[in-house]
């Protein structure tokens, strides 16, 4: 899984947002989830994410591992 976080605190109330990808039994998924005006409540949004994407990933099969490049590998080809 590879996954970006993202916090707006203040600005329309706030957010707190989590995109990014995961390789699961039942393939690859691409995910992005927002909690908004959860600027005040940050650590109850980031635990309701998590639990969305625990959630996400256990329907799908469950987490599978994913092969990284090798150091120095070129991905532009």
């Amino acid at each position: 899984m590879a996954a970006k976080t993202g916090t707006l605190t203040t600005t329309d109330g706030g957010a707190a947002v989590l995109a990014g990808f995961v390789s699961t039994g039942n393939g690859d998924l691409v995910f992005c989830v927002a909690a908004p005006r959860s600027g005040r409540y940050l650590s109850a949004a980031r635990r309701a994410i998590e639990d969305w994407l625990m959630n996400l990933i256990t329907t799908n099969g469950g987490p599978v591992p994913r092969a990284c490049a090798p150091p120095g590998a070129d991905l532009a080809d």
